[in-house]
């Protein structure tokens, strides 16, 4: 006589017990906690350095501005520098001198050449 045998799966409840449940859960809840709590620690640091930052700006700027320089051409040194040029502030080579542009450098040739013209 020939014996037949049928592979009959347990259901999806039956795989996992409550108990087995209850600790997949608690170890998914602990790991978002930690998560969680992580970044929100980098974020609370981080506005906090922001905000020390911010505060020592301003600090410097009230002292300047008391010290009557919140100007670059307010500063003795700049003044002393137009005045041994024969310039005035923005002002033809005096403004090419003192003011610089901006330039992308995420795309620069990094290998060496030669400054010759």
């Amino acid at each position: 006589m020939e014996t037949r045998y049928t592979l009959m799966e347990a259901p999806a409840a039956m795989l996992i017990g409550r108990r087995g449940f209850f600790k997949v859960v608690g170890l998914v809840v602990a790991c978002a906690a930690l998560a969680s709590f992580a970044i929100s620690d980098l974020i609370a640091k981080r506005n906090k350095i922001l905000l020390a930052r911010q505060d020592g700006l301003y600090r410097d700027d009230l002292r300047l501005q008391k010290m009557n320089l919140a100007s670059a051409h307010q500063n003795p040194s700049v003044k002393k520098a137009y005045e041994d040029m024969n310039g005035k502030p923005c002002e033809g080579l005096m403004y090419d001198l003192v003011h610089t542009t901006y330039s992308a450098r995420a795309n620069l040739d990094l290998e060496e050449k030669s400054h010759e013209a």
